[in-house]
């Protein structure tokens, strides 16, 4: 099993920078019918005491996630040698950037209703050293992040969340002359396809518009060899689920240890443990001390969590690094040495986490494998879904079934859509009432049977994994009316007496679109609603480049939106509201503007193509555009609220 987890990885840290638009993140704010000019300005307190919410805390993102003064911290070398200098190894203290010449990537939710799976989309990865040299460059295969919890740190809303994007480098580019790397050419040598396997925890997010680190986090990096029989987007050996569910739906032990995996590594008679997404996290978002832990092997393997136990129960293997020298240094991946003497039983014992032990000699059981060690999961689990395209009406999943990180052979699955629901968590009541959103709430998961899965009944192979298709209808109309077609929110597991317990948002999310008619010859009219809807969730572009909601400037700009539309859905560079556009919706964007390119030509200039520049509120034009200075529009992509950028 080859991935981020084991030997030999590289670790880095530093800051990320998130500037999401949250104007979108109200589903409200989707109804044209109903939106008002103040749902695009930051939330307020109000008189009162509460709060009007308007477009959230950042209603003039502009979607971009990238990397901030990251730098390479430690190396695992083959042979289980972890070395932070840069005198042992050139591979430390690298700088780890973004893409070269090309936009930054873009860090785009799923769907208003379902914000548990945002994806990065045209996200690069290079590694320069301090002379400049692009040592790696690779593009990050398009991922959404997982085991999302809210609750890690003792802040409100995302301030206070964690969570992990894993997935794979592709298009991976090494210019290694004059570089004398023995790490790099071990890590060259043991992975697979031209492949890298890529983690990243982030945490410590601040939502703070007056801060001078607004819209930056922190983010902890692993990059290790991939291999294309393993999944890409989740660890598949040791689950760690607790079994208590607090007020915000997280699942975490009674100390707060949240969901983890960790990983057997036979070659190197060690267990990789992943803690950077599983430790609470104190003031300062440094790990918080939870006294003296340790890793064990549970003796019986129905001994539960909260359980307390005597020495007699179990096996001690290391003491729990909560050091922040671990997390930040070495990604917060903890190697623990295993004695041979345990090898027969680690193939049908827990492990665990044990506290202290008390005055007499007793350990509790901090949280544990789940039980029966039963792990089941998806390697894609977002979808979209569109009956206007045969092509894109169905996906495809890999499941994977393990026992003890073990995998299963012949485990038969199930699924299920969960009930009608409303987002109640995405649609709160502004202070005072009348400044709160109009528009009704939607109602997911209906009309139900929507998404067929075939096999219906599917059953893992030798190797412990079975591929599923999702289909989707033939026809969808507007269940959430003013939103595109609908989101399914379905669960999945062991089918029978034995299911796994799952970290909360581990489900799969698929959005199905409207089937519209086919529109050959589009009209302003009819490309009108989704150009507004887009304007008023996007004032970043519709007031900081161009207000596409008016004819007269989008027509100007017909070159440049037809470019953008156009984009595949992995290019950064692609309109971010277009990912929730159908096909049929997209296809009458591209044609419409193709036409007013064919009746009026292309663009003489860069100029004339980026004419109505900032700000365009009352049609400010090309003129007045070149008036403007930077300061204008401190907003726009590719610009940075952030220190030193």
């Amino acid at each position: 099993m080859m991935s981020y987890l084991q030997f030999p990885r590289l670790a880095f840290s530093g800051l990320f920078q998130a500037d999401v638009s949250t104007v979108n993140n109200d589903p409200r704010h989707f109804d044209i019918d109903h939106f008002d000019s103040s749902f695009q300005e930051f939330q307020s307190n109000s008189a009162s005491g509460g709060t009007t919410f308007n477009g959230w805390w950042n209603p003039v993102g502009t979607g971009i996630f990238r990397f901030h003064e990251c730098a390479t911290q430690s190396i695992s070398t083959q042979a289980g040698q972890t070395q932070t200098k840069a005198s042992q190894d050139p591979a430390i203290g690298l700088t780890v950037g973004n893409a070269m010449g090309r936009a930054s990537g873009k860090l785009v939710d799923l769907d208003p209703d379902w914000q548990n799976a945002s994806c990065l989309y045209g996200l690069g990865v290079t590694l320069i050293n301090a002379n400049g040299h692009v040592i790696m460059s690779a593009d990050y295969a398009s991922n959404p992040f997982r085991d999302l919890w809210f609750t890690r740190a003792n802040s409100a809303g995302d301030m206070g969340a964690s969570a992990m994007f894993q997935s794979v480098l592709t298009n991976v580019i090494w210019n290694l002359d004059g570089i004398q790397s023995p790490f790099f050419d071990q890590l060259i040598a043991a992975t697979e396809q031209d492949m890298l396997s890529i983690r990243l925890t982030t945490y410590g997010y601040n939502m703070n518009a007056k801060a001078p680190l607004f819209g930056y986090g922190t983010v902890l990096g692993v990059i290790g060899a991939a291999k294309a029989s393993q999944p890409r987007s989740f660890i598949l050996g040791r689950r760690f689920t607790p079994t208590t569910q607090n007020a915000a739906m997280d699942l975490v032990s009674s100390n707060g240890i949240g969901c983890f995996s960790a990983q057997i590594d036979s070659t190197n008679s060690s267990l990789h443990v992943d803690l950077s997404n599983a430790l609470p996290l104190a003031k300062g978002y440094v790990v918080q001390d939870l006294g003296p832990m340790q890793f064990a092997l549970l003796k019986n393997p129905l001994t539960a969590q909260d359980d307390v136990i005597n020495a007699e129960d179990y096996i001690a293997l290391a003491a729990v690094d909560q050091s922040q020298e671990l997390q930040l240094q070495q990604g917060g991946i903890q190697s623990v040495p295993l004695p041979t003497s345990i090898n027969e039983d680690l193939h049908n014992h827990p492990l665990a986490i044990l506290s202290a032990p008390d005055a007499n000699g007793k350990m509790l059981v901090s949280v544990r494998e789940n039980l029966l060690g039963l792990e089941v999961r998806a390697d894609t689990f977002a979808f979209r879904l569109d009956p206007n395209d045969p092509h894109k009406n169905h996906a495809q999943s890999t499941f994977y079934a393990a026992c003890y990180g073990i995998p299963m052979p012949n485990a038969a699955l199930g699924f299920w859509v969960s009930g009608p629901a409303l987002d109640y968590a995405n649609t709160p009541v502004s202070a005072p009432p009348g400044t709160t959103p109009k528009a009704l709430l939607p109602v997911n998961n209906v009309p139900d049977n929507a998404i067929r899965f075939s096999p219906a009944r599917p059953v893992t192979d030798a190797e412990g994994k079975v591929q599923v298709q999702l289909h989707g209808p033939e026809e969808m109309q507007t269940p959430r009316e003013y939103i595109d077609g609908q989101l399914y929110t379905i669960s999945y597991n062991f089918a029978g007496n034995d299911p796994a317990l799952q970290q909360t948002y581990d489900k799969l999310a698929a959005v199905v679109f409207t089937k519209i008619a086919p529109c050959p010859s589009p009209t302003w009219e009819d490309i009108y609603p989704i150009l507004k809807q887009y304007a008023n969730l996007y004032p970043i572009m519709s007031q900081g480049l161009l207000d596409f909601s008016k004819k007269e400037q989008a027509d100007a700009n017909a070159f440049i939106l037809h470019f953008v539309f156009d984009k595949h859905i992995d290019d950064p560079d692609q309109m971010p509201v277009t990912r929730d556009l159908s096909s049929a919706k997209r296809t009458m964007l591209i044609r419409y503007f193709q036409q007013i390119i064919d009746s009026q030509g292309m663009p003489k200039n860069a100029m004339d193509m980026f004419g109505k520049r900032c700000p365009t509120r009352g049609g400010g034009g090309l003129a007045q555009a070149h008036q403007q200075s930077a300061a204008t529009c401190p907003n726009l992509p590719g610009k940075s609220r952030g220190p030193n950028n």
